[in-house]
């Protein structure tokens, strides 16, 4: 009987298994109002996301160049047409063809993108997709999760962990220097009791300073995809200030028949839970507390303003941390 090395074997296995279907991206298709130059960014984009996700053996240019001359095409567009399989079955180093368009109108883009079989020439019905982009640098920023839909490039990656991005203030009043922290830092801590994963804060800051990642408040999709991969965490989670006030009233004692001074809080806001890969909003949910810090047990006598204001933060975290916690557990089913 006749022997073979094992480690060879182990070698042929190994590749066999491993080894990348090939795939060649052919030159976009302008549907109107794109530039040459944007064309030419587009087809680098589609490449880069391609090549980086090591799904695929991609084809270069200048071999799918060869090949498209070799077939007589004076453009990628005709092998899309009808009774195109004669031209695409000599694309047989080609396991699979990306053929993409792209379209302008105004400051709004359409990106079409279709996966085709080279040995049919037929398009692969579940790896079609048409989506619309409010600006080209946001095609760079979601490309990523648009290919992913049609089924290239790897799963979403999951990192068993979360954000909290810095509170948001949309109130009429300026607000403390103090409450960011505080409720930050509260959240934080309730969120770890809860056995949610948190990335640090100190790295969150740093690393949006880091990126010139400023305000938050009105972030579209892409940025807070942008966030969520240099974080790298599965959900952003936001706080929404409207309201926060520490004020006075008076109160008339009627037993000593005078007037007595009643101090009450209010903090009202909602939290927002976002999918770190797509940047979309997952849920978002009021959240209101008022106080009246007579009812207390402390004693407040020698109490300052922020004595009252991180008081009355810390009986709103609870509530909001519930929110968060249950929204994640339940999309992690």
């Amino acid at each position: 009987m006749k022997k073979y090395n094992l480690f060879v074997i182990a070698v042929l296995l190994t590749l066999g298994i491993y080894a990348a279907d090939k795939l060649a991206i052919a030159e976009p298709v302008n549907m109107g109002g794109a530039t040459p130059a944007e064309l030419k960014n587009f087809w680098s984009i589609l490449e880069a996301n391609v090549g980086a996700s090591g799904q695929y053996e991609l084809i270069t240019r200048s071999s799918l160049q060869s090949i498209r001359t070799e077939i007589g095409l004076t453009e990628f567009s005709g092998l899309i047409e009808t009774n195109s399989t004669q031209k695409t079955a000599a694309l047989k180093a080609v396991k699979y063809l990306l053929v993409s368009h792209l379209g302008r109108n105004g400051n709004r883009y359409t990106v079409t993108l279709m996966v085709m079989d080279p040995s049919t020439g037929e398009i692969r019905p579940d790896q079609k997709i048409s989506e619309t982009y409010g600006s080209f640098a946001e095609i760079s920023d979601k490309l990523k999760n648009t290919l992913r839909k049609i089924g290239i490039g790897p799963a979403v990656r999951k990192y068993g962990r979360s954000a909290v991005l810095p509170p948001v203030f949309r109130g009429r009043q300026p607000m403390p220097t103090y409450l960011a922290e505080e409720l930050s830092t509260n959240l934080e801590y309730s969120l770890i009791e809860n056995k949610i994963k948190i990335q640090n804060m100190k790295t969150v800051h740093s690393v949006l300073k880091k990126n010139g990642i400023g305000n938050l408040a009105e972030a579209e999709p892409a940025l807070y995809s942008r966030v969520g991969d240099l974080l790298e965490v599965d959900y952003l989670i936001q706080i929404f200030v409207t309201r926060y006030s520490i004020r006075t009233e008076k109160k008339y004692v009627e037993v000593s028949r005078v007037n007595a001074i009643r101090r009450l809080g209010d903090l009202n806001g909602s939290i927002r839970i976002v999918s770190a890969q797509t940047g979309d909003v997952i849920k978002s949910v009021p959240f209101g507390l008022k106080v009246d810090f007579d009812d207390i047990d402390d004693d407040t006598t020698d109490w300052t303003a922020e004595d009252f204001g991180r008081y009355l933060i810390r009986g709103a975290v609870p509530a909001i941390c519930q929110c968060a916690v249950t929204t994640m557990v339940q999309q992690s089913k």
